[in-house]
Order: C-alpha cells, then sequence, then structure tokens
C-alpha cells in the first residue's frame, strides 16, 4: 500500500485521493475509488470555538446565504437553501 503524507503543515484545502483494491471472500477482484477533501490552517489543531464564537460564525453564514450572487452558486451546484439555514 502506498501513502503520501501532504504537507499539512501549510494553510489550504486538501484533496486525497483513496483507492482500494481487493478480493471479495467468493475470491472476486474489485477496486474502489473515492476523492475527499480536508483544510489545514493555523490553529487548527486548538479545541472547538466557544459558543460566542459560534453565534458570530452563524450570523456571518446567514448573511453570505442572503447575497444573491452566493446564492446562485449554490443553487448551481445543487445545494437546497432552507435545509442551509
Amino acid at each position: 500500500m502506498k501513502r503520501q503524507h501532504p504537507p499539512s503543515f501549510l494553510t489550504g484545502i486538501y484533496r486525497f485521493r483513496i483507492v482500494a483494491e481487493g478480493r471479495t471472500l467468493r475470491g472476486n477482484r474489485f477496486s474502489r475509488e473515492q476523492t475527499l477533501t480536508g483544510a489545514a490552517w493555523k490553529g487548527s489543531d486548538n479545541p472547538p470555538p466557544t459558543l460566542k464564537d459560534d453565534d458570530r460564525f452563524c450570523r456571518l453564514i446567514n448573511r453570505l446565504l442572503h447575497q444573491e450572487s452566493i446564492q446562485a452558486v449554490l443553487q448551481k451546484a445543487g445545494i437546497n437553501l432552507d435545509a442551509l439555514r
């Protein structure tokens, strides 16, 4: 199995391609592939924000969701705006 370690000391969004190959209980071969996304930033290993910080974050997201340009991008991506609110 080949493992790669991304430079997680750099802030950013990272994409990971996971590939698995094997055999079923009946001996048939199979392979699977999935792409995952992760984020790293300075301080991301600190405890989660407090309720006060959460409130500020929620207000920011709410304001962003009311901007027409963001609504258009989310709707184009098939994201249900009502479910986000």
